[in-house]
Formats: C-alpha cells, sequence, structure tokens
C-alpha cells in the first residue's frame, strides 16, 4: 500500500510541475508578445514626431517618409495599447494560478511526510 500511495504523490508532483511549467511558458510567451508590441509602438511613436501639420488644410503629413500612413499608425498604436493591457490581466491571472500551486506543493510535501512516518 505504501508503494501505492508513494506513486501517487509521485504522480501528482509530476502533472502539477508540468502544469506549472505550462503556465511559465505561456506566461514567457505573453511578456516577449507584450515587449514586441511596446518597441513596435516606440518606433511608431517616433516616427510620428515627424508629422507636420499643414496650417492651411490641415493635412497632416511626415516629411521624413512620404508614404507613411499616419492614420494606421496611430491605429496600431491604439490597438497595441490595448492588446498589451489584456497581456497585463492574462499575465496576472497565470501569476494567481501558479501561486495556487504552491499550496498544492506543500500539500505534496505533507503527504510524502505522511508516508514517510509510517
Amino acid at each position: 500500500i505504501f508503494k501505492a500511495e508513494i506513486d501517487q504523490i509521485k504522480k501528482d508532483e509530476e502533472s502539477s510541475t508540468e502544469d506549472v511549467n505550462l503556465f511559465k511558458g505561456e506566461q514567457k510567451k505573453l511578456t516577449d508578445e507584450k515587449t514586441r508590441l511596446e518597441k513596435e509602438n516606440k518606433g511608431l511613436e517616433n516616427q510620428l514626431q515627424g508629422n507636420i501639420i499643414c496650417p492651411k488644410c490641415t493635412h497632416e503629413f511626415n516629411l521624413q517618409e512620404e508614404d507613411f500612413d499616419i492614420t494606421k499608425a496611430k491605429s496600431t498604436i491604439e490597438a497595441n495599447k490595448k492588446r498589451i493591457l489584456v497581456i497585463d490581466k492574462e499575465v496576472q491571472e497565470i501569476g494567481d494560478n501558479i501561486l495556487e500551486y504552491d499550496e498544492v506543493f506543500q500539500e505534496i510535501e505533507k503527504r510524502k511526510g505522511e508516508v514517510n512516518d509510517k
């Protein structure tokens, strides 16, 4: 019976470790995406600083890049900012899930101790 208990504890520990590793992998993926979006926004914002507004017709254009689509750049920045907010929330939720596994691992350690005491 001890072997069955030990095997179950090992199985639970391996399963929990796999879950945590999956969560950490997803968290890293999201963090990498956030970094990429922030970098993209910084580049677009830098390009937008070169914009000039015509005093006559109020047309906005970029002297450095004639084919630079200002409207699209502003739209992309806003979309990226919204996605970053979602990413921040998802990363927080994953972090909360990982913290919940601390309790699972504590319970596993407790079970190990109980089996060793028998």
